[in-house]
């Protein structure tokens, strides 16, 4: 055999051999991928099975869990495209309704009407939960986070399961000081969850730190020795008074109401002034605490109507005291945001400021508790809180994705209910899309 026939033989069993080896790689590559792929399938059919899917009454598919919520209802995460950019809402299902972390408020008292909600991110205006307590809810920081607009479920059409709302740029057509009511779908409640809500409700209690800046003065000519003595007898105290300075005091050194009285005086708290033209503010730079603001302009405001509520109480009581001083009122705090609340403020202010100079009488504890007793009927004052004071914005309705003219929440229909896992199979069936995958 020459040498040229050698090499095509040499060169024929090379060529087999890479075939032979080709055919082998290629078809075992493709046996392995496809086993590999049914593998994944299976695998991902069997997590769907196990992954659970909220359902509405005509089975379909509203999405699957993000997470729970306190209740254990499952949390969806809606995406909004009517907006632009596109927003994201947890809702949560339950078997009856949706709900979320914002309440919707009313201006009535059923929550009908136009409705209104909060901004992103304001816990002053309202943040009192399921529980009524304040600091306790009813704040989604997830639209804050997202750069809002704010979103809220409130009632539907025939109430439950209820409808999604955004904040809308137009301030509310109602104040703070006008809600009566709020849908609040965190509650848990049988019925609807329209709660009765007014702006006393909403109010956070005020910082008093730096009210009462100016204490009685103990040995005015004008105070008597016995508080309860007749005011009618003023004068003729004050001229008794005037009799005993002029007189020798060593021979009245024994006397037990002068002795008394002095006692008092060496022990009255060195921070009083000696006249009552001469007052020491022991709070004359009292300020307001960081993120407060202080509240004087309406205390001065305020502060004849409360003079005139003083006087007239000790004149009902028949008590004698020191007068009323408008620059013994200091200021009250109030929160960034929030106002002090006018309702009962006068009252108030007049009960403390009397509270305040009847203690410095040497009372006996049966005393002070019968003196109390008498201004708290006579005054009745309330607590000094401080009111929101951040506008309202309108709801809007969000358009469903298919239909504009419907709500997002108003193709599904109750009761809801989450799918369960089955048992595994082997048995696939091929379905062919129904392009509405993917939508809530």
């Amino acid at each position: 055999m020459n040498q040229s026939s050698l090499n095509r033989q040499q060169g024929f069993v090379i060529t087999m051999e890479l075939l032979l080896i080709t055919t082998i790689l290629i078809l075992g590559s493709i046996v392995g991928l496809v086993a590999i792929r049914d593998a994944m399938f299976k695998h991902k059919v069997q997590q769907q099975n196990l992954t659970p899917k909220v359902l509405d009454q005509q089975g379909r598919v509203l999405g699957e869990p993000v997470s729970y919520d306190e209740h254990e209802a499952p949390l969806l995460a809606y995406i909004d495209r009517s907006s632009d950019p596109a927003g994201r809402v947890l809702i949560g299902i339950r078997d009856d309704r949706f709900s979320t972390r914002e309440a919707v408020y009313f201006n009535t008292a059923s929550c009908q009407g136009d409705p209104c909600i909060k901004g992103v991110s304001d816990e002053l205006s309202d943040s009192q939960g399921a529980s009524r307590l304040v600091a306790t809810g009813n704040v989604s920081y997830l639209n804050a986070l997202q750069g809002g607009p704010n979103y809220a479920v409130g009632p539907g059409t025939n109430g439950l399961p209820g409808f999604l709302y955004k904040e809308s740029p137009q301030q509310c057509g109602f104040d703070v000081d006008e809600v009566q009511s709020r849908w609040h779908s965190q509650s848990v409640v049988s019925g609807l969850p329209c709660e009765s809500i007014t702006v006393d409700d909403l109010s956070v209690p005020a910082y008093t730190g730096c009210l009462l800046n100016v204490a009685p003065v103990l040995d005015d000519p004008r105070l008597s020795d016995d508080p309860f003595r007749d005011p009618r007898d003023h004068r003729d105290h004050r001229d008794h008074r005037d009799h005993r300075d002029h007189r020798d005091h060593r021979d009245h050194r024994d006397h037990r109401d002068h002795r008394d009285h002095r006692d008092h005086r060496d022990h009255r708290d060195p921070r009083f002034s000696d006249t009552l033209t001469d007052p020491v503010n022991t709070n004359l730079n009292c300020s307001c605490p960081t993120g407060t603001t202080d509240q004087i302009d309406l205390i001065q405001q305020v502060a004849p109507q409360v003079g005139v509520v003083y006087e007239q109480t000790l004149a009902t009581l028949g008590l004698v005291a020191a007068p009323f001083d408008s620059q013994s009122l200091g200021t009250i705090c109030c929160q960034n945001t929030t106002a002090l609340n006018e309702n009962d403020l006068v009252e108030t202010l007049a009960y403390l400021a009397l509270n305040e100079q009847l203690t410095q009488l040497g009372l006996t504890a049966l005393q002070q508790a019968e003196v109390e007793s008498l201004l708290t009927s006579l005054l009745n004052p309330a607590e000094l809180n401080c009111k929101p004071t951040l506008p309202l914005r309108t709801a809007e309705s969000v358009a469903s994705a298919d239909d504009s003219n419907l709500n997002a929440l108003e193709p599904f229909q109750p009761p809801f209910q989450v799918t369960r896992p089955t048992a595994a199979s082997d048995t696939w069936i091929s379905t062919p899309p129904d392009g509405v995958e993917g939508r809530p």
